[in-house]
């Protein structure tokens, strides 16, 4: 890589013992004083055993990323001027590591510095690989995960199927706005947007629009959660839970405020299961850490 071509790559985290990473094609590297950079990142907690004071600092170049000579063009985003495939990996990158990773060529004068709130399901649900790097004195263990499950996932969203039926996925930018740091009215509310879009990809060719609009919020949450999350033998005490969810909405909407009563818990399935749901739509298999299903069916009150 030549000093003019060199790209740079502002907040991408590298997994552990990782200086570089290839994804489609892009190579990313770690900038030469990458440890210093990444400290100067917001950090809420210390990762691995790293000696990094936790502040609320901002963004920072970390890496450089390497263009290619025929770069294929986005699916993620369709509009006139339509950027390479390198917008979609930088988006897939914030979502998974949890920051928003951008380059200086598109460079976002906007861009959040903070850690998303969401996103810890996604990581933890990419594949686990450690490669052994061996040395003279001994041998360290690489952190290959992220790397092969974000190939896996691209690969995925690429396919003609996968595109066809999710529209190009528009919801993977949506989500990458959802699961910023933010108040969590304004994030629920986000999710809300997420699962009704999700519904509408799988109902618009056999419902019109007028059709799916007549549809119950309840109808629709009931569908996504048999679909993605668990199989339900429908009866009053799920379909009353279900309601309960839509009211909490329905009081958000309307008055700009939860219910007093139903804030913490309840609120949070909406935006647990919306990460859970996109989860299983990147083609992974969510891990069980966060409890998301048992929760759910816990609450719905199915017996496990």
């Amino acid at each position: 890589m030549t000093a003019t071509n060199k790209i740079y790559v502002y907040n991408l985290e590298f997994p552990m013992n990782c200086d570089n990473f290839n994804v489609y094609g892009y190579k990313f590297e770690k900038v030469k004083n990458y440890d210093e950079n990444f400290s100067k990142l917001q950090n809420l907690f210390c990762p691995y055993k790293s000696k990094i004071n936790l502040n609320p600092c901002g963004n920072t170049i970390t890496g450089i990323v390497e263009p290619l000579l025929k770069e294929k063009t986005s699916i993620l985003y369709q509009e006139s001027k339509t950027p390479s495939a390198l917008f979609d990996i930088l988006l897939l990158l914030s979502i998974f590591t949890r920051r928003e990773v951008f380059t200086r060529k598109n460079l976002i004068s906007s861009a959040d510095q903070r850690q998303y709130f969401l996103g810890a399901l996604l990581r933890d649900s990419l594949p686990k690989d450690l490669l052994r790097i061996e040395k003279e004195n001994g041998f360290f263990s690489k952190d290959i995960g992220l790397e092969i499950g974000i190939n896996q996932v691209y690969k995925l969203i690429r396919t003609k199927a996968w595109r066809k039926k999710y529209k190009n996925g528009y919801f993977l930018l949506l989500a990458n706005a959802a699961f910023k740091d933010q108040i969590i009215e304004s994030m629920f509310i986000s999710c809300w947007t997420i699962l009704e879009h999700i519904f509408t990809l799988h109902n618009e060719n056999w419902l019109s629009d007028e059709a799916i609009r007549k549809l119950s919020p309840a109808e629709k949450i009931t569908f996504l959660i048999h679909e993605y999350i668990t199989k339900l033998k429908m009866n009053n005490r799920i379909k009353e839970k279900v309601k309960k969810l839509v009211r909490i909405r329905n009081r958000l909407i309307h008055y700009g405020k939860f219910p007093n009563d139903q804030y913490d818990k309840d609120s949070l399935l909406i935006i647990t299961m919306t990460e859970y749901i996109i989860t299983k739509i990147l083609g992974l298999t969510p891990t069980d850490v966060y409890h998301v299903k048992k929760k759910l069916e816990k609450y719905l009150g199915i017996k496990t």
